[in-house]
């Protein structure tokens, strides 16, 4: 499960990279908070189980 977090996260960051290349600035900022969340998460649930 936290591999499957970390993929979503890593294609949410790529998204979240195109938007801000395209000048949607709030929607990458928004996407990137997400993925950053959604790693760290995985990360975390990883050193619990």
């Amino acid at each position: 499960m936290d591999f499957m977090l970390t993929v979503s996260g890593v294609v949410i960051l790529s998204i979240a990279y195109t938007a801000d290349k395209y000048g949607c600035h709030l929607l990458s900022r928004i996407g990137a908070y997400c993925s950053l969340m959604l790693i760290f998460s995985s990360l975390f649930l990883s050193k619990l189980y």
